[in-house]
């Protein structure tokens, strides 16, 4: 679960244009996002819903928070951008899942 956490957090930080736009994007200290990326802090639960946002889908609440987040979200239809076909999304984020888990 951690290296899917990691992994989620990369993904984001891209999106962003790197950990520091992710940090700023969240005004949150770029030492948070690190902590993230490391596991050793948790995301907030605050912060979540504009990661999966940033990343048109990309990433989940689930990547995000994989112990608790149905204490805090009911299960989500699938959000799939326009742009994408659901094979090509899962395409997607395996390859970028491989790319960051490295």
């Amino acid at each position: 679960m951690k290296n899917t956490i990691s992994a989620s957090v990369k993904i984001a930080c891209l999106m962003a244009g790197s950990q520091l736009g992710l940090a700023e994007l969240l005004g949150v200290n770029s030492s948070f996002v690190s902590q993230w990326k490391s596991g050793k802090r948790a995301i907030p639960i605050k912060h979540c819903q504009s990661i999966v946002e940033l990343c048109e889908g990309l990433v989940s609440v689930q990547e995000l928070r994989p112990d608790d987040w149905h204490e805090f979200w009911p299960l989500p239809g699938s959000y799939v951008p326009s742009c994408f076909e659901n094979a090509t999304l899962m395409h997607v984020k395996g390859a970028l899942f491989r790319l960051f888990s490295k």
